[in-house]
């Protein structure tokens, strides 16, 4: 008999104490489901220099359902994350009803297709910009080979006071490089940081007028290179073109 009541005591201890748990989630689900638990707020907590707020206030719109509780802050972060110039995004709640959005964007370093760009990482993400940059033609090459290509020659023509305006590099790796939106310069695929000193070298012999007349220095000789000028009498243009053995 004693034996009967003690089962009996927790059959009906369990019992309550799952009616207590049953109600405790249903309080809690038509809690966080009132007004009051909603999301009232979302703040971008970084400046935005690129990313357009008119995509992210469609995104944030869309993407925030739920309540305070409920709410994938995945499913927005990863909303964001797809914007163009989006580089990383953080999304926190916080009490009592806000949402802070935490977005990182990327820094540009060129132009890498019409509807590309080149971080300074060399990431290249979806995104288009008014400002001045470098153009590469690249697309079949690894992005970060060209970077570190570009990087060097970038670092050299600017100790020669000029800027690199366009940069190419073939699949096979064969470099090229516009300075100053006039002067192309080509470099081969191979023995790259020794042909980019030998065109400083040769450039610091020439004179700002002979500098002027050039428009195209081949450094593609194992040790000579062809110079073409721009016109200087009647109309043609003097081609210098020192033999040697093509590589």
């Amino acid at each position: 008999m004693r034996e009967d009541v003690a089962l009996i005591d927790r059959v009906a201890t369990l019992f309550y104490a799952l009616a207590a748990a049953a109600f405790a989630f249903l309080a809690l689900s038509w809690l966080v489901q009132r007004p009051s638990m909603a999301v009232r707020v979302v703040e971008v907590t970084t400046p935005l220099g690129e990313v357009d707020p008119g995509l992210l206030e469609a995104v944030i719109q869309s993407d925030v359902r739920g309540s305070f509780f409920t709410l994938s802050l995945q499913r927005v972060r990863q909303a964001v994350r797809k914007l163009p110039w989006v580089r990383e995004v953080q999304v926190s709640r916080h009490w009592p009803g806000t949402l802070r959005i935490a977005i990182e964007e990327h820094k540009a370093l060129a132009q890498w297709s019409e509807t590309e760009l080149l971080a300074a990482d060399g990431t290249v993400f979806r995104g288009t910009t008014r400002a001045r940059l470098p153009r590469f033609e690249a697309q079949h090459a690894n992005p970060a080979d060209a970077l570190a290509r570009y990087e060097e020659a970038r670092r050299a023509f600017a100790a020669l006071g000029m800027s690199v305006t366009r940069f190419g590099m073939s699949d096979r790796g064969a470099v090229w490089v516009e300075a100053d939106g006039r002067l192309r310069v080509e470099f081969g695929r191979e023995q790259f940081r020794e042909r980019l000193d030998r065109f400083a070298q040769t450039l610091s012999r020439w004179s700002e007028e002979e500098r002027a007349q050039v428009t195209r220095v081949d450094l593609r000789y194992r040790s000579a290179l062809a110079v073409a000028r721009q016109p200087v009498a009647h109309g043609r243009v003097e081609a210098a073109e020192a033999k040697g053995e093509g590589t």
